[in-house]
């Protein structure tokens, strides 16, 4: 603590502007993963790719990211999936909201409501190999898929 601050090592914040967002929370003890719900009314068509806006944001220290999966009973029932299998949320993401690259590989159409419990998100270190590897310079400063687009 300082002063009257406490400093914060990761965890989630709701971006502003999402009134239907809500901080994601682990279910038992045990649980490895946060879930993550839905900010927003979204339909999955059979075989559609769509964009689901959670309204949070992460926060955590330089040597972790978080990874984000599918639920595995919305995989297991309704054939839900994640488009890139896993999501990667970089430290230098805060502050934008993360979204959810969902795809319908089922049947049937799916109706996402605001709460529902989509993915899971996980915190995980990371190493970096020996020597200077980051010679680019570069600064996030776009969205979902903005790394190297600069």
């Amino acid at each position: 603590m300082i002063g009257d601050k406490i400093m914060k090592t990761r965890g989630f914040e709701i971006v502003e502007g999402y009134d239907h967002a809500s901080i994601p929370e682990r279910k038992t003890r045990y649980s490895a993963g946060y879930d993550i719900s839905a900010a927003g009314f979204y339909k999955i068509k059979p075989g559609e790719m769509i964009t689901v806006d959670t309204g949070i944001t992460s926060y955590m220290p330089e040597n972790e990211f978080l990874s984000l999966h599918v639920r595995s009973g919305l995989a297991k029932v309704h054939r839900l999936a994640l488009q890139n299998q896993t999501g990667i949320i970089d430290m230098d993401y805060y502050g934008k909201p993360i979204q959810l690259l969902l795809k319908n590989e089922g049947d049937e159409i799916f109706l996402i409501k605001p709460g529902d419990r989509i993915c899971q998100g996980i915190f995980q270190e990371f190493m970096i190999v020996d020597g200077d590897d980051f010679k680019s310079g570069d600064v996030r400063d776009g969205g979902l898929g903005s790394t190297g687009m600069n």
